[in-house]
């Protein structure tokens, strides 16, 4: 009997400490990452900005940018290091000719910080409010990126055609809203999804 007590005190001692482990656990607050960089609020991109790069000791390879001109020096280098000196002047016109019909001056802070790290395929983490040009901040890379994949032949057409380019939003609102700047850049084959509306008209448009 003492030896049956014994195990079943045992028993019950680690159920206790399995319980105590989840509840520390559960207690656990999901911590944001640290920014490795703040900027002060500025004129046309209001409140603060947070960005972090990863892997976070190579954060200090990625200045920030000042001029649009850096962000075309960036794209030449690139073009230069994987083969494709000429490949992607299609691509740098349209960027050019969308910036000048925006009449932006130069990068937005969130942009200014971001294309840096993401021009180089470094994950990253930006934070910034409404209207600080986010959408562009990601759009650029990404744009670049597809058409790397087209110079060096990666971007094929399968039998079963899927995303090249994946932009989650939160909202309806701000789903449109990335998609209206694809339309504007002339990103053809975009398509806007989401819920709450009828699913014929989205399937048809991801038929075409």
């Amino acid at each position: 009997a003492v030896v049956v007590e014994e195990v079943e005190d045992d028993e019950e001692a680690k159920r206790k400490r399995k319980e105590a482990k989840k509840a520390k656990r559960d207690k656990k607050e999901i911590v944001a990452p640290v920014p490795i960089v703040k900027a002060a609020t500025t004129v046309g991109a209001p409140g603060e900005l947070e960005i972090k790069v990863y892997p976070e000791e190579e954060a200090h390879k990625y200045p920030a940018l000042q001029s649009f001109d850096e962000l075309f020096d960036i794209i030449t280098k690139n073009n230069k290091k994987n083969g494709v000196e000429d490949g992607t002047k299609i691509l740098l016109n349209t960027m050019k000719t969308y910036i000048a019909s925006k009449q932006f001056t130069k990068p937005s802070p969130i942009q200014s910080f971001c294309w840096p790290a993401l021009f180089q395929h470094k994950d990253l983490v930006g934070i910034a409010q409404t209207g600080s040009g986010k959408t562009l901040a990601f759009l650029f890379p990404a744009l670049y990126r597809l058409e790397l994949m087209r110079q060096k032949g990666q971007h094929k057409t399968t039998a079963k055609p899927h995303p090249k380019i994946l932009v989650v939003a939160p909202t309806r609102e701000l789903a449109m809203q990335s998609y209206q700047v694809c339309v504007d850049i002339g990103l053809t084959g975009s398509i806007c999804l989401y819920g709450g509306v009828s699913k014929h008209q989205q399937v048809r448009e991801m038929s075409n």
